[in-house]
């Protein structure tokens, strides 16, 4: 073998070692980007989970109480359309004495913190955004909108602003 033919055996394969390392190197990130895929796939559905979860059912249930405990009033409701002040009134008379107000509370501060986690894991980049909307911003409005006043009950309370935040600001986001 001569020098050309020599030269041009060792270019040749120095041309596939190298083509060989960047389909490595590809391989490798790819790899990477499908397994970070995977695991913001996993907390988003954790977090999913959680809100259907048996702690929110209950929470749910003892909702459920303390408007059962109100029947005039949903009554009304049903009826006729309310003013967000009118709804916000009647929250913060009712909420503060009822035989619920425990139970309501830490379903409460349960929500706002699903939501203050999903927020936050949204913005960050490490939850799968398209599974957390398609779950999350079908109920962000409602939940905002039924449970906005207590949530301002809440933090009228110790003088906070932010319980319930999240839920606000995940509606935005959608």
């Amino acid at each position: 073998m001569n020098d050309a033919t020599k030269r041009i055996f060792d270019v040749c394969l120095g041309v596939i070692g190298v083509l060989i390392a960047c389909f490595g190197l590809w391989r490798y990130f790819d790899e990477r980007a499908q397994d970070n895929a995977a695991a913001a796939q996993e907390r988003a559905l954790a977090l999913i989970e959680e809100h259907g979860g048996p702690a929110m059912i209950e929470g749910q249930t003892h909702m459920h109480a303390y408007w059962s405990s109100h029947p005039a009033f949903v009554a009304h409701i049903r009826t006729h359309a309310l003013t967000t002040g009118e709804y916000a009134a009647f929250v913060g008379a009712t909420f503060p004495v009822s035989e619920y107000q425990a139970e309501v509370r830490a379903f409460l501060m349960q929500t706002a913190s699903i939501f203050e986690r999903a927020q936050f894991c949204d913005t960050a980049g490490l939850c799968d955004r398209a599974l957390l909307h398609a779950y999350f911003c079908p109920i962000a409005a409602t939940t905002q909108r039924v449970y906005g006043p207590f949530f301002d009950h809440l933090n009228q309370e110790i003088g906070a602003t932010n319980i319930g935040a999240g839920v606000a600001q995940y509606v935005e986001s959608c």
